[in-house]
């Protein structure tokens, strides 16, 4: 039941430095840029180039979305109230 409480002190080992989770955010925002430039690259290549890959455009903007949620989500986590 303490652990409901929360009496319990977290352990040092699982604590996460300011630092790595800004380096953390930072890797996620380079991964997302660049799911969402090949999703943009995908769309233009539907629309100018006639290409048949609207199955890969939604791939990689269901990626994109799920990354900037979570993205989103962590960063709030972390960082609020700043």
């Amino acid at each position: 039941m303490q652990q409901f409480a929360g009496d319990d002190q977290e352990a040092p080992e699982r604590r996460i430095g300011a630092k790595r989770k800004h380096q953390i955010l930072f890797l996620m925002g380079i991964s997302l840029l660049i799911l969402l430039f090949i999703t943009g690259t995908l769309g233009v290549a539907m629309v100018a180039f006639d290409k048949e890959v609207f199955v890969a455009h939604m791939i990689f903007a269901g990626l994109s979305l799920t990354l900037a949620t979570v993205h989103a989500v962590t960063s709030i986590v972390w960082f609020w109230p700043y």
